[in-house]
């Protein structure tokens, strides 16, 4: 990690589009301080730095240009003792329309997640020198009083957080948020540093964490950015949506006249009351269009599809008639459009509009060779999401060619390629061929993108998966949950990722045999993934199944039997009978009704689920195998054991070869076999079996432990072992 002066130097050195020197206006032009664009063509900065001074040079990377001092609070000082706060000041500079973000400053802001450390004491002053340093974000849209720019100048003069908090009820008077405004009164009643920065945490656009023993001071990603000037104050609210996009998407830029962002903040309130709008008005120009495409796109990536297919539908609509439906702009659309559907469950749809869209484009090439590729990504993920994985693996490959022979390996969209390919592998069984291609795409995103890039992350989720795929548990489940921290912490909570996340460290506290724990993780996610994705998207249902598991395990099988149906009504009503997730739903139902004994109900299930892996897996996929030993568990419950003992001696050899003897599954269907012998009651084979329950004893403790719940399970010789099933995220 950089230390304070690198991360100051390093930032200077590539931020000069955001960050400007404030010099005086005479011919002298001696420097005064530094300053930030946070609106088109207002720079913030602070009052002490631009005292006695009503005009001023502002020199960026564009060049130098006058500006005027249109705000500072207060406007002078006394003459001892420190400036007064909230010591902002706000520059006018008519001539900068707006900021062009380059692409490292784009990294920083947007994607890197290692915070920049700094230890308060020893910095140079003056202050404003120091902020390059504490800012994680250095293109900061603040609101009017300029919240998170004060905060950030207090810590960084601070010698130990008790003196910042000093200074906050005076800045919490000057505030506009009205969390932080609570402030003086929490300090008059005692509180405790920890409430304090629990309040600033909760309402400030700062993330904040302190550690007082080493007096060091964390900046975290900034989660919400409002800029002030050129909207009216009634608008902020939207408006913080609109500038968040726009400081974290690619080669967009920072500031956009005030008609754009008129039109803009009109989708917003179309949006909010989920109306039609007519997007007429701004089909004639480039850059606007541009700015709706990416209002569809992060829509849809905050987990608001249905406001991203609205949106997309109503600029197809009213673009189309005046673009023509072979323009750029409209098959861009459309494939937005097909990504929002796509993630609300509607596959099909979603298919239907690719299928078409790639059919067009072979006929009529388009201007950008990225359009095809990207159709050729969205191929790919419909054909995952409808479970006809080997026909997605076989898009995919061709995808991934294509963009490596277009663009090169570590391009964007060949990047999204080698995901798509690496989630295709994971989805046939090759976890160890998944494990590899994920590995070197961890590296490359991490390289390029940073650590806290969604796609990265997204990943290293993967690389979990892949080592539990292996049967490598305790691996994946520590890797998992470092993981599960860290998108926690770089997004919110609620946000998608952060759930997908918990809901693998779930699966995977399971596999480990942390039962309650894993309970605990899934009943998180449930209610927020149904709040944020909706009750029928696919996610949500797996996440149904995967609280059924959970009561499972924990001995609540009665309880389970709710959530367990409900997945499975679910998934049949929007996947449909032969979807693998339905299979996989109707398995882990299965498995609770043999937890309850009834091997009757759940061997329907358990057929159902089999037929359905017949006509979308290979014979020897581990879901199609694991779903044979299970419904060979019910036969022994049914007491046919002798249809049990068949089924297990035509599956184990299968288990060994596709998945290797220590696998957890194998040994699970070893130590099954076992009871099923002994149940048949013949003395010879019952000797055989001996050696069997001991390999299978040892196989447990070398590769789960002895401590384990399969492994006590297998040692008990009366019981059997049940096999959950639950889908790589996709």
């Amino acid at each position: 990690m950089s230390s304070p002066a690198q991360g100051a130097g390093e930032l200077q050195n590539h931020a000069a589009a955001a960050c400007v020197a404030l010099l005086t206006a005479d011919g002298a032009a001696d420097l005064l301080g530094s300053g930030f664009f946070v609106a088109p063509g207002k720079v913030l900065t602070c009052a002490h730095v631009v005292a006695g001074h009503r005009r001023v040079t502002v020199r960026s990377s564009a060049g130098d240009d006058r500006g005027d001092v249109v705000l500072a609070v207060p406007r002078e000082a006394a003459e001892e003792g420190p400036w007064p706060l909230p010591d902002l000041a706000l520059i006018d500079v008519p001539a900068t329309p707006a900021v062009q973000i380059d692409a490292y400053l784009r990294r920083v802001t947007g994607h890197d997640s290692q915070p920049f450390r700094y230890r308060p004491t020893g910095y140079p002053k003056p202050l404003d020198q120091t902020y390059m340093a504490a800012l994680d974000d250095v293109v900061t849209a603040s609101p009017a009083a300029g919240e998170l720019l004060k905060l950030l100048s207090l810590m960084a003069s601070a010698p130990t957080p008790v003196r910042m908090f000093g200074n906050l009820p005076a800045l919490a008077g000057t505030l506009p948020s009205p969390g932080l405004a609570s402030l003086p009164q929490l300090l008059e009643r005692g509180g405790s540093e920890r409430d304090i920065v629990n309040v600033i945490r909760r309402h400030s656009l700062a993330r904040i964490t302190l550690d007082q023993d080493e007096q060091t001071i964390e900046m975290h990603r900034v989660p919400q950015r409002v800029i002030e000037g050129c909207i009216p104050e009634a608008d902020l609210g939207v408006y913080r949506h609109l500038i968040h996009l726009m400081l974290r998407e690619r080669d967009l830029v920072a500031a956009r006249s005030v008609s754009q962002w008129q039109i803009m903040l009109d989708i917003w309130r179309n949006l909010e009351s989920s109306q039609a709008w007519d997007c007429t008005r701004c089909a004639g120009d480039q850059t606007t269009r541009s700015l709706m495409l990416h209002v569809i796109r992060t829509l849809m990536v905050w987990g608001e599809s249905e406001h991203s297919v609205i949106t997309a539908r109503a600029v197809l609509a009213t673009w189309e008639p005046i673009l023509g439906s072979d323009h750029t702009d409209i098959r861009e659309a459309t494939l937005e459009l097909a990504n929002a559907l796509r993630n609300q469950g509607a596959a099909k749809e979603s298919l239907e509009l690719d299928q078409a869209l790639a059919d067009r484009i072979e006929e009529v090439p388009d201007t950008r060779p990225e359009i095809a590729i990207r159709v050729g990504l969205n191929l790919g993920g419909d054909l995952r999401r409808l479970g006809r994985y080997a026909e997605a693996r076989e898009v995919d490959e061709r995808t991934r060619e294509r963009a490596a022979a277009e663009f090169g390996e570590n391009d964007r969209l060949s990047l999204m390629a080698r995901n798509n390919a690496a989630v295709s592998s994971l989805l046939l069984a090759e976890p160890r061929r998944a494990l590899e291609q994920d590995q070197a795409l961890w590296r490359d995103q991490r390289r390029i993108r940073g650590d806290g890039d969604r796609a990265t992350l997204i990943a290293l989720n993967r690389i979990a998966r892949a080592h539990r795929d292996l049967g490598e548990y305790r691996q994946a489940a520590e890797m998992q949950e470092q993981t599960a921290q860290r998108c926690r912490k770089l997004f919110e909570p609620d946000s998608v990722i952060a759930l997908t996340a918990t809901l693998n460290l779930a699966a995977c506290l399971r596999a480990v045999g942390s039962y309650d724990e894993g309970w605990r993780n899934v009943q998180n996610v449930v209610e927020p993934m149904r709040r944020v994705l909706g009750a029928e998207h696919p996610e949500h249902i797996m996440a149904l199944s995967e609280l059924a598991s959970a009561l499972r395990c924990t001995g609540r099988a009665t309880e389970a039997l709710v959530p367990g149906r409900r997945a499975v009504d679910l998934s049949v009503a929007v996947n449909g009978e032969d979807h693998p997730s339905t299979a996989i739903c109707r398995n882990n139902l299965a498995l609770v009704h043999l937890a309850l004994r009834d091997g009757y109900s759940a061997e329907p299930l358990f057929e159902a689920a089999a037929a359905a892996f017949g006509t979308s897996l290979p014979q020897d996929h581990p879901h199609a195998l694991a779903v044979r030993v299970n419904r060979a568990t019910g036969a022994w419950l049914r007491r046919e054991y002798e249809r049990a003992d068949r089924a297990e001696t035509e599956t184990q050899p299968l288990l060994n070869r596709t998945l290797g003897e220590d696998h957890p599954w194998s040994l699970a269907g070893a130590a099954n076999h076992v009871t099923t012998i002994d149940a048949l009651g013949s003395p010879i084979r019952r000797i055989a079996a001996n050696g069997q329950w001991e390999r299978t004893k040892y196989g447990y403790a070398r590769t789960l432990g002895r401590e384990h719940p399969d492994a006590m399970v297998c040692a008990g010789r009366s019981s059997r072992v049940l096999i959950g099933l639950d889908a790589p995220s996709v």
